[in-house]
């Protein structure tokens, strides 16, 4: 009886949430510079360096934040990178999701003023 008693605190919480259920996107915007543009046809990410993200959940749903980093990220399907270049300044909002293979993909994406100062740079 303690064995099933045991068995059931332990696994009763995952049942109750659901093993196969997704979380939810988190979204944040956010100002950076491209580094990379998306090279070739195969290729459809790039690599933006972005300033610090406070509010950043991480993957145990904890916000810890994220300090300001170069990271590759996928646009989404309808979101234009046309008359973007490696080196613009740019506003975006992006999406995380954990469970799925791009795990950061951008929704929006739009060009700042070429003198806009980053967080991260002097």
């Amino acid at each position: 009886m303690r064995m099933a008693g045991l068995l059931t605190l332990v696994f009763a919480p995952m049942l109750a949430l659901g093993c196969d259920e997704k979380r939810t996107p988190e979204e944040y915007t956010v100002r950076g510079r491209i580094t990379a543009m998306p090279a070739g046809e195969q290729s459809k990410e790039l690599d933006i360096h972005h300033e610090a993200i406070p509010t950043y959940k991480h993957r145990d749903g904890q916000v810890r934040g994220m300090d300001a980093m170069v990271m590759t990220f996928a646009p989404a399907s309808g979101t234009s990178l046309q008359g973007l270049a490696v080196g613009d300044p740019v506003q975006m909002t992006f999406e995380v999701r954990w469970d799925e293979h791009p795990a950061l993909v951008i929704r929006q994406i739009q060009e700042l003023q070429p003198d806009t100062q980053l967080g991260f740079e002097p």
